[in-house]
């Protein structure tokens, strides 16, 4: 899985740059995480295997968004899972961080926020269920119908 932050990113979003305590590798499975969530989310909304390999996402506004949200996920779950939970989370919290890439990724699906390439065009969006055309519409096949003669006995 690619991911679009750093452990390093994530051990300064935690404030644990110079913890010795949290090994890279419990680091990498947080981020890991993260940016299958994150992912997952823009996948709801944008083309992703194309925005994958996209060379206008090196550096874009939409690259920035996607590494923050993993950024802070990551960083919020090594807060929550290695530190524990704090009660009354504020942004500075694990739960905290959490709660600002899920509202930020909240955004995006919703289209209040949109992911833009280096070339100040938004990434293709994706074919769901929801935007396919409405059957009987021109542009879906309606010479395709089932009668009971189509069906077999036994």
């Amino acid at each position: 899985m690619k991911n679009f932050s750093s452990i390093s990113a994530v051990k300064a979003e935690a404030g644990l740059t110079t913890n010795p305590n949290i090994a890279n590798s419990t680091v990498q499975s947080y981020l890991d995480e993260a940016s299958a969530v994150v992912q997952s989310y823009v996948a709801k909304k944008y083309d992703i295997a194309s925005l994958l390999v996209s060379s206008y996402l090196a550096g874009s506004q939409g690259e920035f968004v996607i590494k923050m949200c993993e950024e802070l996920y990551a960083a919020g779950s090594v807060l929550n899972k290695e530190f524990g939970y704090e009660e009354g989370a504020n942004t500075g919290s694990g739960d905290g961080k959490i709660k600002r890439a899920l509202e930020t990724l909240a955004l995006v699906v919703k289209g209040d926020m949109i992911l833009i390439g280096t070339d100040g065009v938004e990434f293709p969006s994706s074919v769901t269920a929801s935007n396919l055309p409405p059957v009987g519409s021109p542009s879906s096949n309606t010479d395709r119908k089932f009668s009971m003669s189509d069906s077999t006995t036994l």
